[in-house]
Parts: structure tokens; C-alpha cells; sequence
């Protein structure tokens, strides 16, 4: 079971838009895909502190909760219902295992 299926099945959540990073430009800018829509989402818009992909403690001011298929590397731009846009630090899976619960992707950001 994906986290969609929950939100779906509640007629909860909403969308977001997701600039996958890709890399580096011959210039050291920053190369993102195009936007995409990405729903239904979670979105917790409150600061906590974690670990960011560097090994670095920081803090995060949303977390989006989406499909477990969701293609969001670390550094990619993304932005909430709100407006607000982030980048995201820490991209974690969180798949069942064959258990019966909600995998998802946990995507962190500031």
C-alpha cells in the first residue's frame, strides 16, 4: 500500500512540484528536469532538526510525504501548496517490507 492510496482513499492531500536535480552545468550551475506535479501529498510545514545527506545537522522547514516512486534526488527544488519553495536535503524510502503500511517517500528540505 503507497501513501496515495491512504490520502485517495480520505480525499486528502494535496500537490507539489518537483524540479529533480540532475547535476552539474559546465559552469558549476545547478541543471534541474522540468516541473513536475506530484499528487496527492503530505506536507508538514514545521521546523525539526536532522541529518542532511552531507552528515550535516540541520534544520528543516517542511517535510512532503509522497508516492514511494517519486523521483526527488537530494537537491532538488521543490515547491509546497503554500508557495514557499525548498530544496531538499534528505530523501528517504520508506517502504513495507511486505507489511501492510503505507510506503512513501520522506522528502526534507529547507
Amino acid at each position: 500500500m503507497d501513501v496515495t492510496d491512504l490520502l485517495d482513499m480520505h480525499g486528502a492531500g494535496f500537490g507539489v512540484v518537483i524540479e529533480a536535480y540532475r547535476g552539474k552545468d559546465a559552469g558549476g550551475g545547478n541543471v534541474y528536469g522540468p516541473p513536475v506535479e506530484v499528487a496527492p501529498v503530505w506536507v508538514d510545514e514545521r521546523h525539526r532538526v536532522l541529518r542532511a545527506a552531507t552528515g550535516e545537522t540541520v534544520t528543516v522547514t517542511a517535510t512532503v510525504y509522497a508516492a514511494v516512486a517519486t523521483d526527488c534526488p537530494v537537491d532538488s527544488r521543490v515547491t509546497l501548496p503554500s508557495g514557499q519553495q525548498i530544496v531538499a536535503l534528505s530523501v528517504a524510502r520508506r517502504e513495507g517490507g511486505g507489511f501492510d503500511v503505507p510506503e512513501h517517500v520522506e522528502i526534507a528540505g529547507n
